[in-house]
């Protein structure tokens, strides 16, 4: 095909979901000029069968686009390669057909592309992306005004980059042709884009993203495996075995070994959740099964016929030595086991009942950072009261004989690479671990904790971190204590806080440091001892800006109606670009909420409600909470705006039948509007969960008068 100067081809792939298709292409029309950019759009079809050929051959008839359709579903490569071969532009535009372009976008990605011999391809921000272009928090898509405000406000800086994802891809022909397009190896799709990246940047060129944003859906054409088990299997299979594709082309593949301790009285089917999440990333799985008093052969066998599932996935088929029947004796001594059985380059490390979010995550970053010894991860985990919690921990690290664990109990590895001189990565992979799921469990784990804090402590060889797990430990123990009993308990945790500080001299930018400084502060507010919680919080926000602290603080100034001094403070931590994560556990989505609601609060108490308005819609955005919806309901209706209150009314009283301030509020704006029946309706429901309300039985007999002069 002969090339015309000047031209972009933007070539977009279908697979059904014609709604999505017919947005993105309304919008290409809409937003781009062809006297600015000249372009042509090429849509390669692979075997829709919702009505989307029929909407393609209408505008191809209407001369609007070319068009190819495939008998069967060929994949992302090759229909991309596909609509490549009929390209008549200087320039290729990868774009998915879940996308909503905005004003000027082709024009502005042109324009950098063509500033730069060397510059190879440029893409734009998104809301739905991995990598660097894509921009967190963005609100959901509502029309087409507010999105082109958004690509205003959530244009991010234009900056180098050594990887694009091609949702959005602006690509010179010439590199294109050099490269050889996409390599069909990684059909149906993924990893195609990764490799033709690092072919670009081998070859001297290099990649930028625009300040420009674009609107992503996200991975329609995959989503529905999500609701179907055995596809997104299958689809978790694809991802895996692509990654090795990519990573044996580039001749940079290295092994990793799973390494787990498992009790042979753990769920069988919790075991097979994990290895679910894992297997098709791994090439050998390690375990060790053990017994706390003598062997149950019986329990071992349903374990074991768990772990033989995902045998043949295995590089080595989880040979004779792949896993161990052992007694207990503490955490790092069955973890250091498990390590002696690994072969292969890397180990990474999950408990039974963890479930790897980021499957792919662990060999992405071995390869972005390959002189990195061990790689933080994100733990999200369920602590004693529910809430999710965050921690960095170290998963992922090389296979090195000194790196082993220690203590007895919350076993660290660190602790031996520190001495090896080891060097860290922090990373973005995450694990969902699910810690607590009952108050039984969260007894018992904690009482064989603080079996073991204690030996160690006896044993001489306690940290300071050790001191730290027995602090928390003690806390979540005497909370099931009577009140009097959890006073007096709290009064020698204090004397172990200021112990651990004075004893360890730790530095005040240590996160311990500051995690104590919380956990004394909110012992002090349990305590009802104002000034010293206060003292204590404010050590921890003053110096390092720590956002628990911060909220507790607000929450004691609000109660001194100080609502000025509480602003400051959340305000402050509302303008934080994140909220620091570290070893010491944080749970930054309660966090969020609490600071959310909190400045909701200090305006309804100061009469601003347009701002309660926004910070408590916000907060509703973090965590659905009747409480705050209730509060958003209050401040609607003093702006005036009753139907907007009604209608959140009714879907909180749809979703919460027992709300019955609901209930009362759509019954009081019924009388107002002299819709007495309704309103009736409405009071009775109030009435099943108020019974002997004066109020509601007065406003009752008051609506059956009044019906009853109307008949």
């Amino acid at each position: 095909m002969e090339m015309r100067k000047g031209l972009v081809s933007v070539i977009i792939l279908t697979k059904d979901n014609l709604e999505y298709t017919k947005m993105c292409l309304n919008s290409i029309f809409e937003q781009t000029s062809l006297v600015k950019t000249p372009f042509e759009v090429i849509v390669v079809d692979n075997a829709s069968k919702d009505g989307t050929q029929d909407y393609l051959k209408g505008l191809s008839d209407a001369k609007k686009i070319k068009v190819m359709f495939n008998k069967e579903n060929v994949g992302f490569p090759e229909g991309n390669n596909q609509g490549a071969s009929i390209a008549e532009g200087e320039f290729i535009c990868l774009l998915n057909n879940d996308t909503i372009v905005t004003k000027d976008w082709l024009s502005n990605l042109l324009r950098v592309l063509r500033s730069e011999d060397k510059l190879a391809a440029v893409g734009p921000y998104c809301n739905h992306s991995s990598g660097e272009q894509m921009v967190p928090q963005c609100p959901p898509y509502q029309d087409d005004k507010t999105l082109q405000e958004m690509a205003l406000k959530f244009s991010g800086p234009m900056k180098n980059v050594n990887f694009l994802v091609f949702f959005c891809t602006l690509i010179k022909r010439s590199v294109w042709d050099e490269i050889g397009g996409l390599d069909e190896d990684f059909s149906p799709g993924n990893y195609e884009d990764n490799l033709f990246c690092y072919r670009v940047i081998e070859r001297g060129y290099f990649l930028k993203v625009v300040s420009h944003f674009i609107w992503h859906w996200g991975s329609i054409s995959w989503k529905g495996q999500n609701q179907d088990p055995v596809k997104y299997k299958a689809y978790l299979e694809l991802l895996g075995k692509n990654q090795k594709i990519f990573m044996q082309k580039i001749g940079k593949y290295k092994t990793i070994g799973l390494c787990m301790i498992v009790g042979d009285a753990e769920s069988p089917e919790t075991l097979k959740r994990c290895l679910d999440s894992v297997v098709d990333y791994v090439d050998e799985i390690n375990i060790v099964f053990n017994y706390k008093w003598f062997p149950k052969q019986c329990r071992l066998k349903k374990l074991r016929k768990i772990a033989g599932m995902y045998t043949y996935k295995m590089s080595d088929a989880l040979p004779a030595n792949g896993y161990k029947y052992i007694k207990w004796t503490n955490f790092s001594d069955m973890r250091n086991e498990s390590l002696k059985m690994n072969n292969c380059d890397y180990t990474l490390i999950l408990d039974d009942d963890d479930v790897m979010i980021t499957p792919q995550g662990p060999r992405d970053v071995i390869l972005k950072n390959p002189e990195a010894d061990y790689f933080k991860c994100k733990v999200h985990s369920l602590n004693e009261k529910g809430g999710e919690e965050i921690i960095m921990q170290t998963r992922l690290f090389k296979n090195k004989k000194e790196y082993r664990y220690q203590k007895l109990c919350h076993e660290d590895i660190v602790l031996s690479m520190k001495d090896a001189n080891a060097e860290r990565c922090m990373t973005n992979i995450e694990i969902s671990h699910l810690g607590y799921d009952s108050i039984k469990t969260v007894m018992k784990k904690n009482k064989r904790n603080l079996k073991l804090l204690n030996e160690e402590i006896k044993s001489g060889k306690a940290d300071q971190l050790t001191y730290f797990h027995l602090i928390s430990s003690k806390i979540i123990l005497n909370e099931y204590k009577p009140k009097d009993v959890q006073l007096k308990e709290l009064g020698k945790i204090m004397d172990l806080i200021n112990y651990t500080l004075d004893h360890f001299k730790l530095l005040d930018t240590d996160p311990l440091t500051t995690k104590l400084w919380v956990t004394a502060g909110v012992i002090c507010m349990f305590c009802s001892q104002t000034v010293a919680a206060k003292s204590w919080l404010h050590k921890a926000f003053d110096k390092n800006s720590n956002p628990e602290a911060a909220v507790n603080l607000a929450s004691l100034y609000i109660k001194e109606k100080n609502i000025d001094k509480a602003i400051e403070i959340l305000t402050a931590i509302d303008n934080l670009d994140s909220f620091p994560i570290s070893n010491m556990a944080l749970n930054a989505k309660e966090i969020e909420f609490q600071m959310l609601y909190q400045l909701g609060d200090c305006y309804v108490f100061k009469k601003e409600f347009e701002k309660a308005e926004k910070y408590y819609k916000e907060a509703l955005f973090v965590k659905k909470d009747l409480l705050i919806a209730d509060r958003l309901c209050k401040v609607l209706r003093a702006l005036n705006r009753h139907s907007e209150a009604a209608l959140i009314t009714v879907n909180l009283v749809n979703t919460f039948p027992g709300y019955w301030e609901g209930w009362k509020n759509l019954a009081l704006e019924e009388i107002k509007a002299n819709r007495y029946r309704t309103a009736k309706l409405f009071l009775e429901e109030v009435n099943k969960y108020k019974p002997n309300d004066k109020d509601i039985l007065f406003n009752i007999s008051m609506v059956d008068k009044i019906l009853r002069k109307e008949k």
